[in-house]
């Protein structure tokens, strides 16, 4: 992603989850929001058919997201209070691949639009829920799939859920395991991973 695309969408997304008026302001290294992931791998008769994210907004972003959404006055966001909102934010990020790139050897694998997408405020802290599902069957073949979850030019920073963060899920075949890519430099994990299945060919 060029950075200045990802500026517009930072800015998109910061509309569409902060009922303020902000100015655009060039992207840096340091991320401006964080995203806690936690990734499940979903199988249909032995192939991944979609990644089911969870996506854990930091909590200032949170602190003023839900502002003003509150519509009924009963102290809760419910699913239907923040749906405009997670509608917004899906939209905002087709261009821009949904975060997430994968690959399976030479092949470039592709998602389709998300379904199942819901934000919900628990605690005060604001999640989004989102099933991203594979356009197109994955390819044979013993190459591990990999996966990069995250934003390139470090406008939005992606680190991993502290609790179930990383999971295969439904018809799993026996000997896939998954393998958490670690920096080299500092040798802290990445929000990048590959599907290893044992026997695959």
């Amino acid at each position: 992603m060029k950075a200045a695309c990802m500026q517009t969408y930072a800015r998109a997304l910061l509309l569409a989850l902060l009922p303020v008026a902000l100015h655009a302001a060039p992207a840096s290294a340091h991320p401006h929001v964080w995203i806690a992931t936690a990734v499940s791998v979903r199988f249909a008769n032995k192939v991944p058919v979609a990644i089911d994210y969870v996506w854990t907004f930091d909590e200032l972003w949170s602190a003023t997201a839900v502002e003003g959404l509150d519509t009924d006055g009963d102290g809760k966001y419910s699913r239907g209070e923040l749906a405009e909102t997670a509608k917004a934010n899906v939209e905002g990020m087709e261009e821009f691949g949904y975060f997430t790139q994968a690959t399976k050897g030479q092949t470039t694998l592709t998602f389709g639009k998300p379904t199942d997408y819901w934000l919900e405020s628990v605690d005060g802290i604001v999640k989004m829920h989102l099933t991203l599902p594979l356009a197109s069957p994955v390819p044979d073949g013993a190459d591990p799939i990999e996966v990069l979850v995250g934003d390139a030019t470090f406008y939005v920073g992606f680190d991993w859920a502290k609790e179930k963060s990383l999971e295969l899920a439904g018809d799993v075949p026996a000997g896939c395991k998954t393998e958490v890519e670690v920096d080299p430099d500092t040798g802290e994990p990445l929000t990048a991973f590959k599907i290893v299945c044992a026997g695959a060919s």
